[in-house]
């Protein structure tokens, strides 16, 4: 994936010239909008200026450089990466994102460094959430049903294939 795929899809595209302005200072350059090289090594750079991993300062403005670049600037959006929880259609009460999408966190249980591709939400109160049915915020079929045991790490999960061609991972806790 690159920034023009990340532009379109994350939407940050609208927010260039305030992106560029926190850029500038990682380019070497002054009063100029960045192109894509240049913006690509601003990026990686003050990807390494926040504390991203080696291999994340990659100048690749995706969902977790995103999530920190926006709060930096304090806008709110909503992505296809980033869900806006609405407790209308959430299945717990009062959720919360226990853990974000990202290219590199630490796992809970190995504590290794590994790639999270999901974003998982809880009830703010865990009692709720622990032991309790798993519930989808949309219809679908399930396509898989995998076990902890099965070596991927990820522990028990289901994965849900929707009308609109989306496969959702729904962990079992």
């Amino acid at each position: 994936m690159d920034n023009r795929y990340y532009r379109t899809k994350l939407g940050w595209g609208q927010h260039s010239d305030q992106i560029n302005k926190v850029l500038l200072p990682f380019s070497g350059i002054s009063n100029v909008s960045l192109g894509e090289s240049d913006f690509v090594k601003a990026l990686s750079k003050w990807q390494a200026n926040q504390g991203f991993a080696p291999n994340e300062a990659d100048g690749v403005l995706g969902p977790h450089s995103w999530n920190k670049l926006k709060t930096q600037l304090n806008i709110k959006t909503s992505t296809g990466f980033e869900p806006s929880i609405n407790s209308s259609v959430s299945p717990v009460s009062d959720p919360v994102i226990s853990s974000e999408f990202s290219n590199q966190r630490k796992h809970p249980v190995t504590g290794n460094l590994v790639a999270h591709y999901g974003i998982d939400i809880v009830d703010r109160d865990r009692s709720k959430t622990l032991g309790k049915a798993v519930v989808s915020a949309t219809d679908g079929t399930i396509a898989s049903v995998k076990p902890k045991s099965d070596g991927n790490g990820a522990g028990n999960r289901i994965l849900l294939s929707t009308v609109q061609d989306i496969n959702t991972l729904l962990p079992l806790i």
